[in-house]
């Protein structure tokens, strides 16, 4: 759990403060981005020791090795951090072994979306990313939780998330993103967004929020966040806060393709004033979603088919961020 060091600090009861930082495992995929991902790591290391740090470097192209890394890292006592050096998809996989250990994870963006890093304010550079984790300043977060269920029962598979899960036209959009390959980052998110809007639709979604009714709608998208942002800084839950006990709900119903595009730069930057008769926001600690034919996506990267249930994992995620401006 975290340190004295750490708790003497909180916001919302959530303990943040510095931790040294002398040595840290390094995770990547080698093979990711036609091997960017190998370059950045390097880049990462050498500024990493310009800071004294030891790193360890791990690299492993498949998940089982990926998350066997991640565990040997959180049982050695020698280390103080883990650190993430690719995508949302590599994060999310590191947070399956990470979560409620109290061992902070660092960032290194070299992804096309890079939302987790977004959400918790964590520089995009490299050398941004090298300051932040050398600072050792470590928050305690939520995460959410998306656990399957059959015929109502729960099941083994769950899955943690430190953004967004989506399900609905963003899970198309974040689909299609994957096949271009140029241009690559936000601006392929931007160019899937035009071509499903083109093709706009909707699904049937039944929600039953923390534990109440179930309730069946026509549903463009459904967003569920811990952080505000998906496909490379959409602020689809700009009410999230992922320090606040809660989780951001976003249901978009029915809507033209006339009103979408109109209206894209607006929801780019979460702002649904003029879409108040069709997108809801609230807070919610679960929720239940149904979206048949759907894949929902948690950071970035597919899930398990709905039926499934979204609860608050409080205090479960452990992250290295920028110290606060004096």
């Amino acid at each position: 759990m975290p340190d004295s060091a750490a708790q003497q600090h909180q916001r919302n009861g959530y303990p943040e403060g510095p931790r040294p930082i002398r040595r840290v495992v390094l995770l990547t995929n080698p093979t990711a981005g036609k091997g960017r991902a190998t370059s950045l790591a390097a880049h990462m290391t050498a500024e990493l020791l310009k800071y004294g740090i030891d790193v360890v470097g791990h690299y492993a192209t498949t998940v089982a090795e990926t998350r066997k890394n991640a565990r040997l890292a959180l049982a050695d006592p020698h280390i103080d951090a883990l650190v993430a050096c690719g995508g949302d998809g590599l994060a999310n996989l590191i947070v399956q072994e990470q979560a409620g250990t109290g061992k902070p994870l660092g960032l290194v963006a070299g992804g096309t979306g890079n939302d987790i890093a977004r959400g918790l304010g964590i520089p995009l550079d490299v050398a941004g990313a090298a300051r932040t984790i050398a600072s050792g300043y470590t928050v305690i977060t939520d995460l959410g939780l998306a656990i399957r269920e059959v015929n109502g029962v729960s099941q083994p598979e769950r899955r943690y998330f430190a953004s967004i899960l989506a399900a609905g036209i963003d899970t198309r959009i974040n689909a299609r993103a994957k096949q271009i390959r140029w241009p690559g980052g936000s601006a392929a998110y931007f160019l899937a967004v035009l071509a499903e809007v083109a093709a706009m639709r909707t699904t049937p979604l039944t929600l039953s929020i923390d534990g109440g009714e179930p309730f069946t709608l026509e549903a463009t998208l459904c967003a569920v966040g811990n952080t505000r942002s998906y496909g490379g800084g959409i602020r689809m839950c700009s009410h999230a806060d992922p320090r606040d006990g809660k989780l951001a709900l976003t249901v978009v119903g029915p809507v033209s393709r006339r009103t979408a595009a109109r209206n894209l730069r607006n929801i780019y930057t979460g702002d649904f004033s003029k879409l108040r008769d069709i997108v809801t926001q609230i807070q919610v600690n679960s929720v239940r979603l149904e979206m048949p034919g759907l894949i929902p996506a948690v950071d970035g990267e597919d899930l398990f088919p709905t039926p499934l249930s979204v609860t608050v994992a409080a205090g479960a995620g452990c992250f290295l961020v920028p110290p606060p401006r004096l």
